[in-house]
């Protein structure tokens, strides 16, 4: 296990933990619609069914609900969450980018350490409209937010992943294990929406020799529920922790690709910290040297 600096303990039922200056370096321990044409028809034929949808249902935000009209600029602080696409109106846009965290003293400190344990980076303090586009993204089949989230996961990855480069020189790019869905929510869902939010935050996290620190790779499934847990939606401190508590493992086909490795898990949003304390726990199991953690916001 690495020897972490002291950082403050992250409080969950007052306003979001403080996220002050880099407490120091982590240190590494030693040793079911008809198929659209195909070729260059797709195009237009996605475009058709999307102008009729747009005429019989005009698109709505994601976060509010309400319908989204050609929007004028949000602003620069907004800048800095929108994407290419345009998932989320101005007002909207606006209250997520004013989520970010804080330091002691009101000044902005995003992304900020949010927990110890494992070392987890946070973009934002959820609540409000961002909280919504969460919610809205992971199980109101609104997977086009991630045109917002993914910058702000983004964020917080770059942050982990600087943390492990300052950690020494390692084996190896750092392995990025999304925090597992239950078996029935991927059954009733049809994919893993933290998975593709992952794959879309790593697109963007800086590159060696471009300001930014060594790129993750793609992520990995190395973690799964070796038993029945519980919906962690309505559960408190202590029944999340017990609900989760040894419930994370690493399949057998996964731990060579762990075993030696740094990892970075990721996660949409940290509560309690129950979910990303046992993925640690499983990680380090399993051979993990240094593991961090990366999530779109802390909750207060």
């Amino acid at each position: 296990m690495s020897h972490l600096p002291a950082v403050p303990t992250p409080v969950y039922d007052a306003p979001v933990p403080a996220a002050g200056p880099d407490p120091g370096p982590v240190r590494r321990p030693r040793p079911s619609r008809a198929s659209p044409p195909d070729g260059g028809a797709r195009a237009g034929w996605t475009r058709a069914v999307d102008g009729v949808l747009d005429l019989v249902l005009p698109a709505s935000c994601a976060a509010c609900g309400g319908v989204l009209h050609d929007e004028p600029d949000a602003g620069p602080a907004a800048d800095r969450v929108r994407g290419r696409g345009h998932s989320v109106c101005a007002a909207c846009l606006e209250e997520v980018a004013a989520a970010r965290l804080r330091a002691p003293g009101g000044r902005h400190a995003s992304p900020g350490l949010v927990l110890r344990d494992p070392p987890t980076w946070a973009a934002a303090e959820y609540g409000g409209a961002l909280a919504a586009l969460v919610v809205a993204y992971k199980d109101g089949a609104r997977r086009d937010a991630v045109d917002v989230l993914a910058p702000l996961l983004t964020q917080a990855l770059a942050a982990a992943v600087r943390a492990l480069a300052r950690a020494g020189p390692a084996a190896g790019p750092p392995v990025v294990v999304p925090a597992p869905s239950r078996p029935h929510a991927v059954r009733a869902r049809g994919d893993r929406p933290t998975e593709a939010l992952a794959r879309a935050a790593l697109r963007a996290v800086p590159r060696p020799g471009h300001g930014g620190p060594p790129t993750a790779g793609r992520p990995v499934r190395a973690l799964a529920h070796g038993r029945a847990v519980l919906d962690q939606r309505g559960l408190g401190r202590s029944d999340r922790s017990v609900n989760l508590s040894g419930a994370l493992v690493v399949p057998p086909q996964a731990v060579s690709l762990v075993r030696g490795a740094d990892c970075v898990l990721v996660d949409d949003v940290c509560t309690t910290g129950a979910t990303l304390a046992d993925g640690a726990r499983a990680l380090r199991a399993a051979g993990a040297q240094v593991v961090v953690a990366a999530v779109v916001a802390a909750a207060p």
